[in-house]
């Protein structure tokens, strides 16, 4: 399977003219959450990618005051306005590394301002569109399977 990502990443490279790991690792995680026909990414789902590899990254300490806050604190329902007041510190983080890629790949016009998309289905929210390579959709490596993808290599 190394052999394929490193394949997919040569590829992802060509196609977008990001260069190094980070930043070729970060778009995969916006192709892996983006919509097959339309593009339609679920930001929320591309950070949380980030928040899991910090968390994997982290230090024991760090993982136990992760839990330690959701056990208290990340836990309690209906917060409104101060969610992102109350996020943790690895949340905050990873919202913080979305945002700097976010507005990367808009200026590299790999994905899309955000626009609703999705008329009105999800209260009018507003959700950005990979218009970039999406290396899914990529006969080479992928084939439609369903509502899917099969990997072919």
């Amino acid at each position: 399977m190394v052999d394929n990502w490193q394949k997919i990443e040569k590829r992802i490279s060509e196609r977008t003219g990001l260069k190094s790991q980070e930043e070729i690792n970060a778009y995969a995680y916006f192709c892996e959450h983006s919509d097959f026909r339309d593009g339609i990414i679920m930001y929320r789902d591309v950070e949380h990618e980030f928040y899991e590899e910090l968390w994997r990254k982290s230090s024991k300490p760090m993982q136990e005051l992760e839990n330690a806050y959701h056990d208290s604190v990340g836990n309690h329902e209906n917060t409104g306005d101060e969610e992102n007041r109350l996020r943790s510190p690895l949340s905050r983080r990873a919202q913080q590394i979305f945002a700097e890629y976010y507005h990367k790949f808009i200026s590299l016009r790999l994905i899309s301002p955000p626009e609703s998309h999705l008329e009105n289905r999800y209260d009018s929210s507003q959700y950005p569109k990979l218009t970039g390579y999406n290396y899914f959709n990529d006969p080479e490596f992928y084939r439609a399977e369903g509502n899917g993808r099969e990997l072919i290599l």
